[in-house]
């Protein structure tokens, strides 16, 4: 492994290349892309970049975009969801560069609508024809003397 010639010995070259990233700098991550965007200081504007950046999310309301991050608190791989009231707090602790990954919350919108089932088509007694009286009155006599 050849080193640059910006290797300053005894740093590891992970925190080299984070310290070349601009403090005020997070990448977004949405399905398969990824941008650098400027660290947003609030929810509110956080979720305006995400519908910048991303344009088939300028749609949706901002109650269906979240965010999510590896857990900075507990050295582990869990990835937890950062809600509205904690951003602040969070977003200042997050490692430049470190990616922030978007997630959209289905909505009624996208749930299929079924519509409620249907009563059957009966003819209208009123709108009864002459003809079909007669017809409904024969089934009826069948039945009857057929014993049905």
């Amino acid at each position: 492994m050849s080193l640059s010639s910006d290797h300053i010995p005894g740093t590891p070259i992970h925190r080299q290349i984070n310290s070349m990233m601009p403090l005020d700098v997070i990448t977004l991550n949405f399905e398969d892309s990824a941008v650098l965007i400027k660290r947003p200081n609030t929810y509110k504007e956080a979720v305006e970049t995400v519908k910048k950046e991303y344009p088939q999310l300028a749609h949706l309301p901002a109650t269906r975009i979240n965010f999510m991050l590896k857990d900075l608190g507990h050295g582990s791989d869990r990835i937890v969801r950062v809600s509205e009231s904690a951003w602040a707090a969070v977003i200042e602790k997050v490692p430049a560069g470190m990616a922030v990954n978007v997630i959209v919350l289905t909505g009624p919108d996208e749930e299929p609508i079924v519509p409620p089932p249907g009563y059957l088509d009966l003819p209208d007694p009123k709108k009864r024809t002459h003809e079909s009286a007669h017809v409904s009155i024969r089934q009826s006599l069948f039945s009857r003397s057929s014993g049905r």
